[in-house]
């Protein structure tokens, strides 16, 4: 799930909100006014889906961000020249016997 080269505010904020949505859950479980409609909406909807919505909405830029970035390149010592492609021979007259033509 986390990429080795995430930066440590995205690994602390991918832990708060995957945090938050768990503890959301357990409120959601535990406490039966928590199931139902409040004065802000629906709270199934604000106290675990938000989180997650929001974890998926930063993974989704961090995937894109990597996109962006420029693939290593390998030193130039490593790298191959590109070479044209080698020709063809073509092939010898025809191998068969050899054929005299009549006379007329």
């Amino acid at each position: 799930m986390l990429h080795p080269s995430s930066s440590p505010e995205s690994r602390f904020l991918r832990q708060a909100l995957a945090g938050a949505a768990f503890l959301g859950l357990v409120a959601l479980v535990s406490l039966p006014a928590a199931r139902g409609a409040g004065p802000i909406g629906w709270m199934p909807l604000w106290l675990p889906g938000l989180p997650l919505v929001t974890l998926a909405a930063l993974m989704l830029a961090d995937l894109r961000e990597r996109r962006q970035e420029p693939a290593p390149r390998a030193p130039a010592t490593m790298r191959r020249r590109a070479r044209p492609a080698q020709a063809r021979r073509r092939a010898a007259g025809r191998a068969g016997p050899v054929r005299r033509r009549a006379a007329a």
